[in-house]
């Protein structure tokens, strides 16, 4: 009686469902004709009851195998609640590659997944950082794998991994600041780093090249370029401080060192106040290196052991690139941003050097009162 009432109840959806006007939805009708249809479905048999509840427990434990939430060996079923911390989030999205297929504005961050994080056991430097850590990104000219190597590291010079070959380019000075932008664990129990970085604005740091080996005079070529950069801005490029008519600022040649090719090359120049001058050249000596720490903590916003795990790491790395030997130096790539030639700078040294000679003989006739 039951499934002839059924098959009565089909009929009519049937026939219902062929009588709708066209544009009338006929949905509510069906689905009210299609519980009563299950509410008079006649029950299965017990022995298929058991079987179809059989499959759906053997379904519902695999599944939660695959999940790694099985039950224990101790018996547990699977609907007892298992703790476990829920893994961590995935990397955020970065920006789209074609953002950064254009040239860097200066000011303008980049932020990088770094690479590499699970070579030479960096993952454990990695879970020890925390957010907005301070970074360093250094560039690897001796770097036998990619010579445009860009590394990411601590303050200390701790390994975390690289920025992508793809992005490296943007990095044009041996050493720029850099953040801890986001870190987390995926679910395969990897850590990873998003770190932050200014590619053209890298902070005030210390130049790497050995103490004891300075540039040849540039009083020509940095005067063309002091003028050049103080008509547009009259600021200090690390602190953004204005000049001012009693304290005046210096300019600073920007070298990219090569200890592969023991090469020091100037890039370009910046003009500095007096303050990060002496953090720029951060002299082996008490009271400058003091106030030069001073002026790092304050431009970079880090905290005194930070500086000091700097520092030190400074220390080392200009101790290693002076056991290398004699450097060279290779102004081609400033005299070219300037529009001169060698033969123009040497000459205009050659005027300086007559002029102080004339000064210093003039000096020495003048009587002493």
């Amino acid at each position: 009686m039951l499934r002839a009432l059924a098959a009565a109840l089909r009929k009519q959806t049937r026939m219902l469902s062929s009588a709708c006007a066209p544009g009338v939805s006929c949905a509510s009708l069906q689905r009210a004709l299609q519980a009563q249809h299950a509410a008079v479905r006649p029950a299965a048999p017990p022995a298929t009851l058991a079987r179809e509840a059989t499959r759906g427990a053997r379904i519902a434990r695999a599944a939660a195998t695959r999940r790694g939430m099985g039950a224990s060996a101790s018996g547990e079923g699977v609907g007892d609640s298992v703790s476990k911390a829920p893994p961590m989030p995935p990397p955020p999205p970065l920006p789209s590659q074609q953002l950064y297929e254009r040239p860097f504005e200066p000011g303008e961050v980049c932020s990088v997944l770094v690479r590499g994080v699970t070579f030479d056991n960096r993952q454990a430097a990695v879970q020890s950082l925390e957010l907005e850590s301070p970074l360093l990104f250094v560039r690897e000219p001796e770097n036998p794998v990619d010579p445009t190597a860009v590394a990411v590291q601590t303050l200390s010079g701790v390994p975390l991994g690289y920025v992508p070959r793809e992005l490296s380019r943007h990095w044009v000075e041996d050493s720029a600041c850099g953040r801890v932008h986001s870190l987390g664990v995926n679910p395969a129990g990897i850590a990873w780093l998003v770190a932050h970085s200014k590619p053209l604005t890298p902070g005030l740091l210390a130049d790497l090249h050995p103490v004891d080996q300075q540039a040849p005079p540039l009083s020509h070529a940095w005067l063309a370029e002091r003028q050049a950069l103080l008509k547009h801005t009259g600021r200090c490029a690390a602190c953004d401080k204005a000049e001012e008519k009693e304290v005046p600022l210096s300019l600073h040649v920007r070298w990219r060192h090569d200890p592969r090719l023991r090469v020091s090359s100037a890039v370009g120049a910046s003009a500095l106040c007096p303050e990060c001058s002496s953090g720029r050249r951060l002299l082996p000596y008490g009271s400058q290196r003091a106030a030069a720490m001073r002026q790092l903590r304050r431009v970079n916003g880090w905290s005194v052991d930070e500086a000091a795990e700097y520092v030190r790491w400074v220390d080392a790395e200009r101790q290693r690139r002076e056991e290398l030997g004699v450097w060279t130096i290779d102004l081609s790539l400033l005299l070219q941003s300037l529009g001169l030639t060698p033969e123009e700078v040497a000459a205009a040294e050659r005027a300086r050097g007559h002029r102080k000679e004339d000064r210093d003989s003039s000096a020495a006739t003048e009587p002493p009162f």
